[in-house]
């Protein structure tokens, strides 16, 4: 039997709304936010460039129809492939559409999303879901249904889908499962994986047995894709107080499976509990209970996300959703917590559990960043309050690991300024996402990688910077699980190189571990597998001292090592970065306050500060300033002070003349001109600043033009840092960008 999944249904609606939560270092007190109120973008201080920080950013409605139509229980899964020469995730999500009782039959939609979730535009009745789906070495994907087919109470047929030609067409298989001993249900939950050692496919389920008087989880296995089914392990055994269903289940950073339960009738009910394996899910630990920074998780339905850095996430609910982060990602311990979404119409009582369902699940869609997906409501009585308004949303998480100079060597490679060589094997037509560039992607997927092709010698790559930079950093992922091999040397030149500054002998790498070691300049990273092995790269990321990239924080959120933050954040989002996809964004919309943050440095005699200038189209209404920071004793002053005026710039195609940029500094009383510039400040794009200061001599150069002034404004000892401020509060609609920031100097 053959299906299509190609009928599409334009969605009735799609809400979009964004608030701003502030980033967590540590476990932050929850405030319930309704997602259609936009909060006010954070301020302050960011955290310190060595700091893990997780924030949750914006919002956004994937799935929405008219009032009564249930769209519930988000269940996504992503895969990568290869768009316009850029690797991006696209998503299947599926979406419980009927009430949740025992009686009614399953009726499930699936939305489909190629631009890594961003966008759902169309969705279709399916009868196979995201909810358990997995895509196989030979590139098909399995998804297996969610309730069997019963048989008797030993045996039943496990429906599995399967899929050669990337979700065009599925196929029926049913499998048979015979269990142990009598059972009063059986239920198939969430997240198979292919097992490296023999091709297996295992996958969590949960079920009660008619001698026992609570629920077992189990690990299921199929060696033949779905058409035979056996027990490859019971979670949590038989001797323990309480029962378990719903399973999260994920590789740790140590090369363990972790398993995340939700326990039935515990004597704390809703207290998560967690085991480790050892052996691929064949035995596993006892277990424990989920604590976090503010104490146990009680939640349902855990959901687990080793990201390709290395964090550790898991997703929960009910009441209201949360996240834990584990930032070793051993799962040992759970460092941060933050508050996602809830919207319970009470406190207290039955309501205080209504609203959004719980339901939760996660998709990584970057090296750093994740998707909260959740429902605001669920059938039965969760929705009432609510005019019945079901709906499917979703939240970005950034959990980043420390350094703040992450190359976005994607990016430049897409570009055309960097560029990568190498010993590399052929294309491979069934995952387009195998090529050198699947080095750089941000994606951890075993196939996601660049694969070093043995020869007469040891195999290598080279990947050529497009500038020298002071790398001090370097984070590398071979494979997928198996032993791997491989060396990372620098250079300058590309013929000289350095002693092995990484040295990965046998890892078993599910996420990139990191290195960190003496800055070294830089124009050059080699990266060699040993002789006759052909050796997958499936992550590497380089990391300068030297400069401010943005790559690496949390966006929407306030760039580490950066202070005194109002309408300032990274963003992604409007301009992209300067040949990056990062940058600081100053926005100011407001007549009582401007866009403003600083960065101080070690005192100076001496600072050269670089940066890229990235304008909006609306630059002309107000000014960008900048100051060089002086310190005065213990006082932090600013001993430079400029003011860039772009002047007008007329529409495209609009006819008229650019209006004269002009460069100005401020003596403490009045602007004086330092130079007009010969170039017009054109929106929309990026032009390099250079600010050469000594305490009573300051040369700017704008996109190459220099202006050298001894116009100072307040009195300072040392030069000490940056400021970046938009316009007087009189102007508003006034946006800047700043890429690449430099401060270096005697």
């Amino acid at each position: 039997m053959a299906t299509s999944s190609r009928k599409l249904l334009p969605y009735l609606s799609t809400a979009v709304a964004a608030f701003l939560a502030a980033s967590v270092v540590a476990n932050p007190e929850p405030t319930p936010v309704a997602p259609e109120v936009a909060a006010v973008a954070p301020s302050g201080d960011g955290a310190a460039p060595s700091a893990m920080v997780t924030s949750i950013g914006p919002t956004w409605g994937m799935v929405g129809y008219a009032p009564g139509h249930i769209a519930a229980v988000p269940q996504p899964f992503g895969y990568d492939t290869v768009v316009d020469g850029e690797t991006t995730k696209r998503i299947f999500l599926s979406f419980g559409a009927q009430p949740d009782v025992s009686t009614a039959a399953s009726v499930f939609y699936t939305a489909t999303s190629d631009d890594a979730g961003q966008r759902f535009l169309t969705s279709e009745q399916t009868p196979w879901t995201a909810l358990n789906m997995v895509r196989l070495d030979d590139g098909s994907f399995l998804s297996i249904e969610f309730i069997p087919e019963w048989i008797d109470t030993t045996h039943v047929t496990i429906r599995t889908w399967r899929s050669t030609d990337q979700g065009e067409t599925w196929q029926l298989t049913r499998g048979s499962y015979t269990a142990p001993k009598p059972m009063g249900y059986l239920r198939v939950w969430r997240g198979p994986i292919q097992l490296a050692s023999d091709g297996s496919v295992i996958v969590p389920a949960y079920t009660e047995y008619a001698s026992d008087t609570r629920g077992s989880s189990l690990i299921l296995q199929t060696r033949d894709q779905g058409r035979t089914w056996t027990l490859r392990s019971t979670i949590i055994p038989a001797t323990t107080d309480f029962g378990t269903n719903e399973v999260g289940m994920s590789y740790t950073t140590d090369g363990r499976l972790t398993a995340v339960l939700r326990p039935d009738n515990a004597p704390q009910p809703f207290d998560l509990r967690q085991v480790f394996s050892s052996n691929d899910g064949l035995t596993w630990s006892a277990p424990q209970i989920v604590t976090g920074p503010d104490g146990p998780a009680a939640s349902i339905s855990p959901v687990l996300v080793l990201q390709p850095n290395g964090m550790l996430l898991l997703s929960y609910g009910r009441p209201d959703n949360h996240l834990l982060v584990s930032t070793d990602g051993t799962g040992r311990t759970w460092d941060q917590h933050a508050f996602v979404f809830g919207n319970a119409p009470a406190t207290t009582g039955p309501a205080a559990i209504m609203g959004s369902s719980g339901n939760t699940a996660l998709t990584n869609v970057e090296s750093n960043r994740s998707i909260f997906f959740y429902d605001r409501c669920h059938s039965n009585n969760l929705c009432k309050p609510y005019n019945e308004q079901y709906s499917i949303w979703g939240a970005y998480v950034d959990a980043v690991t420390p350094g703040t100079g992450k190359i976005d060597v994607a990016t430049k490679l897409n570009s055309g300024s960097a560029t990568v060589s190498g010993s590399f094997g052929p294309a491979d037509p069934v995952y387009p996402e195998t090529r050198p560039e699947g080095a750089f992607d941000g994606s951890s997927e075993q196939h996601a990688a660049a694969v070093l092709r043995a020869g007469a010698g040891a195999p290598s790559m080279v990947l050529e910077l497009d500038q020298a930079y002071s790398v001090s950093r370097i984070g590398l992922m071979l494979g997928s699980g198996e032993p791997r091999s491989a060396t990372v040397q620098l250079s300058m030149d590309g013929t000289t190189w350095s002693a092995p500054v990484v040295t990965a002998s046998g890892t078993r790498d599910r996420a990139l571990r990191y290195t960190n070691f003496t800055a070294q300049q830089v124009r050059y990273v080699r990266v060699t597998g040993p002789a006759g092995t052909d050796t997958p790269v499936t992550e590497l990321e380089v990391y300068a001292a030297d400069v401010d990239t943005f790559e690496n924080d949390a966006v929407f959120g306030i760039p580490r090592g950066y202070t005194d933050a109002l309408n300032a954040t990274t963003t992604d989002v409007d301009l992209a970065g300067s040949d990056s996809r990062r940058s600081l964004r100053l926005f100011d919309n407001y007549t009582d306050q401007v866009a403003k943050i600083t960065k101080v440095t070690p005192d100076r005699s001496r600072q050269v500060t670089t940066f890229d200038l990235g304008s909006s189209e609306w630059n002309y209404r107000g000014q960008f300033l900048f100051d060089i920071k002086g310190r005065s004793g213990t006082t932090l002053t600013n001993r430079w002070h400029f003011m860039l005026t772009p002047g007008s710039h007329p529409a495209p195609g609009a006819g008229g003349t650019p209006g004269v940029a002009t460069l100005s500094a401020w003596n403490g009383s009045s602007w004086i001109v330092v130079g007009s510039l010969a170039q017009p400040i054109v929106p929309q794009s990026w032009r390099p600043v250079t600010v050469d200061a000594t305490l009573s001599s300051a040369t700017v150069t704008i996109a190459g033009q220099s202006f050298t002034t001894n116009v100072t404004f307040q009195s300072a000892t040392a030069l000490a840092g940056v400021a970046f401020t938009s316009a007087g509060t009189a102007a508003t609609g006034n946006t800047w960008f700043i890429d690449d920031v430099r401060i270096t100097g005697g």
